[in-house]
């Protein structure tokens, strides 16, 4: 048993469906590429104190992602400084893997954030990749591969600039 309640629809509920319907397909197709290893924010969220959850923590060989879900990018950008500056002051997370629904803001991977730990990747591009045959499994083999072959005891260095979401050389 989990220890979480039912579910019950709040009053935001028509606000966030859209948002929650996509994270749960990005989890589905984590899992159906063998990354089985998610907590929801909803778990988390009932099973810690902590003011700033991701949208889903995803394990791979032990190592913690934090995956974060935004739709089209509607909040300022005092809120993604904010974020940045969260994941950048935390350890315990190896990645910081945004997932953005909709048209990136140049302004959002233009901000001051350390590109060895925030990937970015569109929705559309992350669902392209999985309909191609073999393509989503080469990426994210790749993917698991490479990053989490370092140990975490690797020195992080922080750099300003973009990291687009590309496969990693094999």
């Amino acid at each position: 048993h989990s220890g979480v309640s039912l579910y019950i629809p709040s009053e935001y509920f028509d606000r966030y469906i859209d948002h929650d319907l996509k994270v749960t397909t990005v989890r589905i197709l984590f899992h159906e590429l063998g990354l089985t290893d998610w907590t929801s924010e909803r778990i988390l969220r009932a099973k810690s104190f902590g003011s700033r959850l991701p949208d889903g923590l995803l394990k791979i060989r032990g190592e913690k992602v934090a995956v974060e879900f935004e739709n089209l990018l509607t909040k300022g950008k005092k809120r993604y400084v904010d974020l940045f500056d969260f994941y950048g002051r935390r350890s315990d997370y190896f990645l910081v893997f945004m997932i953005i629904s909709g048209d990136a803001k140049d302004w959002v991977i233009e901000l001051d954030y350390n590109t060895q730990q925030v990937w970015f990747a569109t929705y559309k591009e992350l669902l392209e990749r999985h309909e191609t045959p073999g393509e989503s499994e080469k990426v994210f083999s790749a993917l698991a591969s490479s990053l989490f072959s370092q140990t975490t005891s690797q020195s992080r260095p922080g750099s300003r600039g973009t990291r687009p979401f590309q496969a990693p050389s094999p």
